[in-house]
């Protein structure tokens, strides 16, 4: 079993978080690799490279400006969870709302996983391998890598 799958499965037998209950004081401010769920299924994994904690914030904040992670949870899983009327109700609000929106679609919605990591390298090394259908995990939902 080569570090990397060694790392992967770390990450997925960690414990999971429901982002409900932020903030988490366990959460460390060193880089890491992170996997996010929606009930049983995969819908992202990444990698932080300044701070597990400050990522999770965000998150929890539904601050879009700046995560492709925030903004495919809007654009795509709460479109499939809402049904498109209401997603298109939502997405004619102002941004400020979206971000409301988004954040609590995020605390009531979605769980993580999380594992530091040496370096920003590491954790993008393990969260490309998982995307890219390199380990015997599933690739996540809204960021696979082909």
């Amino acid at each position: 079993m080569t570090s990397i799958d060694k790392s992967v499965e770390a990450l997925f037998s960690g414990a999971l978080h429901n982002y409900s209950d932020w903030p988490n004081p366990d959460v460390p401010t060193q880089s890491g690799v992170y996997a996010v769920w929606h009930e049983e299924e995969l819908v992202w994994v990444g990698s932080a490279g300044g701070s597990l904690k400050s990522r999770f914030e965000k998150h929890a904040k539904g601050q879009r400006r700046g995560s492709e992670f925030l903004k495919a949870v809007y654009a795509r899983l709460m479109f499939r969870k809402l049904g498109l009327e209401k997603a298109m109700q939502m997405a004619g609000e102002t941004q400020l709302l979206v971000d409301v929106i988004t954040a609590k679609f995020v605390k009531g919605h979605l769980a993580y996983q999380y594992l530091p990591t040496p370096n920003e390298q590491t954790a993008e090394v393990i969260a490309n391998a998982i995307c890219k259908g390199k380990t015997r995990h599933p690739k996540p939902f809204l960021n696979s890598a082909d």
